[in-house]
């Protein structure tokens, strides 16, 4: 059988994630650096010298008999971070001699306890299984599950990446909404500062709501009412339409999405707003036309 220090030393040598945790019955060995419980064959060497000192020392630890080392895979980091047990050895260790020598007993991997041809008599119409076939089974079903836990977990992640990357596009929207406004010297609300605040801070500094559709002239009035004087909205917004829409009399309440767009344009947004993503889009398309650049030049605001 093999020796349980050349056993231990080899699967820790396998690779750096392999670790070992030491049990005996709801007793735990445990250190300081994390993982608590597992240990790597780093952290033997440096707490105990060698895995043959560091067997040595569970004695004096408490770990006598029936001592339970599961040999384990690590999976993941942080609060996420999993194991898989691949082998568990049980060691009984004798009392301390006077040369203070600890001599583990032989070991073998824990084998759960089948009866031939899983407990079920002989002849009576059963279908024998092999006690390793049946270990085997139970292996791979219990990695399945493990597979199974993990995929979720990255489906998860995935959800967050998604939303995290959506949220980013948003402020990137508004940030290039309120760069392009910048020299607008009669926009006193905006504030160049803002540019330079990190992107995952601005939205809950400025608690920004989204400003989708504008239909007729009341929502200018009620959205620039603290920025702007009622006079020079309706001038703008009127100086908007007869371009847009020169046989359209002043007297018209109702907006198009355009005439609504150049208006954020030229006044900057309401305080608090961004433009929602689809809009801030469709305002990028409609400064590339000629149109647009025609009366925006005209402009002497």
């Amino acid at each position: 059988m093999e020796n349980p220090t050349e056993r231990i030393e080899q699967f820790l040598s396998e690779n750096p994630a392999n670790i070992i945790t030491v049990t005996q019955g709801t007793a735990r060995l445990a250190k300081q650096a994390s993982p608590k419980y597992g240990f790597t064959l780093q952290d033997i060497h440096t707490l105990y010298g060698s895995v043959s000192d560091f067997l040595k020392a569970l004695p004096a630890k408490g770990f006598t008999t029936d001592v339970k080392i599961d040999l384990k895979r690590l999976y993941g980091a942080g609060a996420k971070q999993t194991t898989y047990k691949i082998e568990t050895l049980t060691l009984n260790f004798k009392k301390e001699t006077p040369m203070n020598e600890v001599a583990p007993a032989p070991t073998a991997p824990t084998v759960p306890s089948v009866p031939n041809a899983m407990g079920y008599p002989m002849g009576l119409g059963y279908t024998p299984v092999a006690t390793t076939d049946w270990i085997s089974s139970k292996v791979i079903e219990e990695r399945y599950r493990d597979l199974l836990r993990d995929n979720d977990t990255l489906r998860e992640d995935n959800k967050d990446l998604r939303s995290q990357l959506r949220t980013l596009n948003e402020e990137k929207a508004s940030l290039r909404l309120q760069l392009d406004t910048a020299h607008n010297s009669n926009n006193p609300k905006f504030n160049p500062k803002y540019l330079c605040k990190p992107i995952n801070k601005l939205k809950s500094q400025l608690k920004m709501k989204e400003l989708d559709n504008i239909r007729d002239k009341q929502q200018l009035y009620r959205l620039y009412a603290k920025q702007y004087s009622q006079r020079k909205i309706c001038q703008t917004i009127n100086n908007i339409i007869q371009y847009y829409r020169p046989f359209c009399s002043n007297k018209c309440r109702r907006i198009s999405n355009q005439e609504a767009l150049t208006f954020i344009y030229l006044l900057g947004l309401p305080n608090g707003y961004t433009l929602h993503p689809h809009q801030a889009t469709t305002l990028q398309y409609l400064k590339t036309t000629q149109r647009f650049q025609t009366f925006i030049n005209t402009q002497q605001l």
